[in-house]
């Protein structure tokens, strides 16, 4: 979900490419065919990587504190990043991040 994307970590973040939002969509589809249990399993590559969400410095206020993990998708190459927060069995992207600023790696 998109719900929650926000501003500046958007499709208008001027780093993103054209490319790079072809490959953002086809991992999104590639992901949308996989369970939450098989992605979280794989490599961080390919799969989820988790994340303490005291990572990231401002977080929105609809990450609560219930939630204490977020998720980072790679996509790109391994180039950019999408950061979000699970939810049920859907994943809310918060950030798509590709230059690798939102947080230290």
């Amino acid at each position: 979900s998109f719900q929650f994307l926000q501003r500046n970590y958007d499709l208008e973040n001027k780093s993103l490419s054209k490319d790079n939002k072809i490959q953002l969509l086809k991992k999104l589809v590639g992901i949308s065919k996989t369970s939450w249990s098989s992605l979280v399993l794989m490599d961080k590559r390919s799969g989820f990587e988790r994340l303490n969400k005291n990572a990231i410095s401002s977080l929105p206020s609809i990450i609560t504190d219930d939630i204490d993990k977020l998720y980072v998708l790679r996509f790109a190459s391994q180039g950019c990043r999408l950061i979000g927060f699970r939810q049920g069995n859907i994943y809310h992207i918060l950030y798509i991040d590709p230059n690798l600023s939102l947080y230290k790696h």
